[in-house]
């Protein structure tokens, strides 16, 4: 998890040593969680005795080890740019070292980076830039097709390669074209004909209009 928190979370490669990742580790030790109930608590005996060096400052607990890599000044670019990218499909900006400057300023306020991202224009200009993930194609379709069956909307991200809570990996669902394939674009024809949303919007003498007013329900 130390490796993890550093590497795809926060900070990214090269701003971290073999050694901080141990240190880490070791400050991160005696915390444990039990998946069945929810709860969680924290072995003392597990736990370190004395601070360790962890990206030069001392850490003992979680804690110390999260404001640390917060603190580090790689921080805000790296959770900047890769929000940029998630929401754009887009790699650069020029405003983007401008953003994770505000982005620390502003205490790391997450949603207040997204609202600034989403509100530039150019995030309205970049059009087409990346494919909807199933979990935002099959939620916004489902509703204006007016489709309410959980157990539907269930399968229907399952077949599409993305539940949510279950990841493939730690890193989360890959990105890009994959989502484009052959077989997604049969998973979303399954789910259109299987509502007369489609037939009412055909036979609409404006379409277009019939679309939104179902999308706004």
């Amino acid at each position: 998890y130390s490796r993890e928190l550093m590497e795809l979370f926060c900070l990214g490669r090269g701003h971290y040593t073999q050694t901080d990742v141990e240190n880490g580790a070791k400050a991160l030790a005696g915390y444990w969680v039990d998946w069945e109930s929810g709860t969680s608590g924290f072995h003392e005996y597990a736990a370190l005795n004395a601070p360790v060096t962890f990206l030069g400052k001392p850490a003992k607990r979680a804690a110390d080890v999260i404001n640390t890599v917060c603190d580090h000044p790689a921080c805000p670019t790296w959770i900047t740019t890769k929000l940029y990218r998630h929401l754009t499909g887009t790699k650069t900006n020029k405003a983007l070292p401008t953003w994770a400057r505000s982005f620390r300023t502003s205490g790391m306020d997450i949603r207040l980076l997204v609202e600034t991202i989403v509100r530039h224009p150019s995030f309205l200009e970049g059009r087409n830039t990346r494919p909807r993930t199933p979990v935002e194609w099959v939620i916004p379709a489902m509703a204006a097709l007016g489709l309410t069956d959980k157990d539907l909307r269930r399968n229907t991200l399952y077949n599409m390669g993305q539940m949510p809570f279950y990841p493939p990996n730690v890193s989360g669902w890959p990105t890009g074209s994959r989502w484009l394939s052959a077989s997604f674009a049969l998973a979303r024809a399954s789910l259109a004909v299987q509502t007369d949303g489609i037939a009412a919007i055909a036979a609409s003498s404006d379409p277009v209009n019939a679309t939104f007013k179902r999308c706004s329900m």
